[in-house]
């Protein structure tokens, strides 16, 4: 199979993966790339989406501390990522971090802010 029919066969498996709930397998799919693929921006922001279905928050951060600085969709992902982050924090209680989180969200995409102030998952004033 020629490369470049090989690497978008493995990226429509992983996006196909992910729309499926299945992120392991999204990650796995990804994993199959050749290493000199796997840092573009799309790669980047699919990896991330498996990595928070699994909860792997430390992979999550570290993902969306480099698509904060992308584009306008890398920025997207970025602060959702951060937001979601937020959430969870939050959730264990660990109020102090999910502010921190909250904040890189807006910081990263201003937008983010009305989302954040709509998400059920936060109280009201949390921002």
């Amino acid at each position: 199979m020629h490369r470049t029919s090989k690497l978008v066969t493995l990226l429509d498996q992983a996006k196909g993966y992910l729309a499926l709930d299945m992120f392991e397998e999204a990650w796995q799919a990804l994993d199959e790339l050749p290493s000199d693929t796997v840092a573009t921006p799309e790669m980047v922001r699919i990896r991330m989406r498996a990595a928070a279905g699994m909860q792997r928050w430390d992979f999550v951060h570290e993902l969306a501390l480099i698509l904060r600085r992308g584009n306008e969709e890398d920025r997207f992902e970025a602060a959702s990522a951060f937001q979601s982050m937020a959430a969870e924090h939050l959730r264990q209680g660990h109020e102090e971090d999910a502010r921190k989180m909250a904040a890189a969200a807006i910081e990263t995409r201003p937008a983010q802010r009305t989302l954040i102030l709509e998400d059920p998952r936060f109280p009201a004033n949390f921002i």
